[in-house]
């Protein structure tokens, strides 16, 4: 048998190899004596007084005679300079030694086959038990660590929003007085008698301009009190059919295109649905003006309400140009930015804040919102909401 780095089976294989005669002398076999030869082990076998009754390639200085306590010290540790191996037998104690270039080998088979099963499990358990503390506290140094971090981004991120939301409001806010001066003013120019009408046509044009900035301060206001959760929802129950036709007859009122609109309302709508009315009227009209202000003068829109099971469907569908498939897609995917920086050739905006405004206003009543094209062109938005 070759001797491999596991020793602890060195020592298993010499004392099967112990040989006890009639007069029960023991010694050791030639295939022990070959394989300790071969090994460099020494190999001494003590009976119960202590006496070595066998040995083979024994150092001579060593003793020939050992207490208990000797035995107990060689046991777990060495024997003078000699890491050694011990096994009890029937008969006695079987103690094989190496030389000093087999101590690492041995050291580590003793700490398994010498120490008590009791020691060796108390000290695994408490390795076992540190590393696991270890790492849970690291765990939850780190996990305090990025809540640290997480409230410090959250607070900053917050004082940024709030300081441009005041920024927003504070602006519109400058903005309204001067713009109604300006309105004003554009509307004696437009309703003077003692001007020609080209100077009318230019009032009309200055007041028409003022209408949409006014508008899209009212949108601004709206979208960043809502993105900012600045100013709570005023719900309340509300009938869809009759805040439809409300909307379509303040749209027709001040509506200055030429244009077609056929409401599909059912008669007797009785369904409510809880929300802001003058978010979602809002909504609405950006809805019916960006069908008129974005197409030919042609355009012809139609505006349905529908009921299913526990949903009511919002349609406004017009005949007009249609979307881009990339910006539809954005929109459909609330890629919000992909949808509002998209601009027509001569510069204008083809849709911008008062679209998010009608996206935010759905989204903050728990709705949906989808658009699709129409054949063979045009563009129809539902807008769902649960009753």
């Amino acid at each position: 048998m070759q001797h491999t780095k596991d020793t602890a089976n060195d020592i298993h294989y010499v004392a099967k190899e112990l040989m006890i005669d009639d007069r029960e002398i023991i010694s050791f076999s030639d295939q022990a004596k070959a394989f300790m030869n071969e090994n460099h082990i020494w190999a001494m076998f003590l009976n119960n007084q202590g006496n070595v009754i066998a040995q083979h390639q024994l150092p001579a200085h060593l003793n020939k005679n050992y207490t208990i306590s000797d035995v107990a010290k060689f046991s777990r540790w060495y024997l003078d300079k000699y890491p050694v191996l011990v096994q009890v037998t029937d008969s006695g104690l079987l103690v094989l030694g190496y030389s000093s270039a087999d101590m690492l080998g041995v050291t580590i088979t003793k700490l398994y086959y010498v120490t008590d099963n009791g020691f060796v499990t108390a000290i695994t358990g408490a390795v076992i038990s540190l590393f696991i503390v270890n790492i849970i506290a690291l765990i939850f140094l780190f996990w305090k660590n990025s809540k640290r971090v997480e409230h410090e981004v959250e607070s900053e991120f917050k004082k940024k929003d709030e300081a441009r939301a005041q920024w927003i409001n504070g602006v519109t806010h400058d903005i309204r007085t001067p713009l109604s001066v300006i309105m004003g003013y554009a509307a004696q120019i437009e309703d003077a008698s003692d001007l020609d009408n080209e100077r009318k046509r230019q009032g009309a044009i200055m007041r028409k301009q003022g209408e949409r900035v006014r508008d899209l301060i009212i949108d601004l206001n709206l979208v960043s009190k809502l993105e900012y959760a600045m100013q709570p929802l005023k719900m309340e129950l509300l009938n869809p059919a009759e805040l439809i036709c409300e909307t379509i007859i303040d749209f027709i009122e001040n509506s200055d295109h030429p244009y077609e609109i056929e409401p599909d309302i059912p008669e007797h709508f009785s369904a409510g649905i809880q929300g802001d009315k003058a978010l979602l009227k809002r909504m609405l009209l950006n809805l019916l003006n960006n069908s008129v202000k974005h197409n030919n003068d042609d355009v012809k829109i139609k505006v349905s309400l529908r009921q299913y099971e526990n949903m009511i469907y919002i349609e406004i569908e017009d005949n007009g140009i249609g979307m881009d498939s990339g910006k539809m897609q954005a929109l459909n995917n609330l890629h919000l930015p992909d949808a509002y920086d998209i601009y027509k050739e001569n510069g204008d905006s083809a849709h911008g804040v008062g679209l998010r405004l009608v996206i935010d206003t759905v989204v903050a009543h728990n709705g949906v919102i989808h658009f699709e094209s129409v054949n063979p062109h045009g563009l129809k938005v539902v807008i769902s909401f649960t009753l």
